[in-house]
């Protein structure tokens, strides 16, 4: 796999791990995960494409099969400050829900 960082893409790497992967063999019955980890540079809806894998089936073939894997199509990022808008604003709504909610729930273990 590789990430290219072109002056116009959208997002930015930011793990400290190679964007190149090889892998010399995968055991039979074993999978494989590889995280990349970027950054927006800008927001918006983006269509996050498949990684492209090539591989032999075999120990003694030479033939190289090419395969991609699953892409989730156009997804939308949003800013941090619009999602915390969205979102952590219901913080003070849930804690008076709980406290309203709590009372029947321990009016009958009260003394009288």
């Amino acid at each position: 796999m590789q990430f290219l960082c072109r002056p116009g893409n959208p997002v930015a790497l930011r793990s400290s791990c190679s964007s190149q992967v090889r892998i010399p063999r995968i055991p039979p019955g074993t999978n494989n995960t590889h995280v990349l980890v970027v950054r927006p540079r800008k927001f918006g809806y983006f269509n996050f494409t498949a990684a492209e894998v090539s591989y032999r089936p075999s120990d003694d073939l030479e033939q190289v099969h090419v395969g991609f894997s699953s892409d989730p199509g156009q997804g939308l990022i949003i800013s941090l400050r619009d999602y915390d808008k969205q979102f952590s604003a219901h913080m003070v709504s849930n804690a008076t829900s709980e406290v309203v909610a709590s009372y029947p729930i321990a009016r009958p273990t009260m003394p009288k």
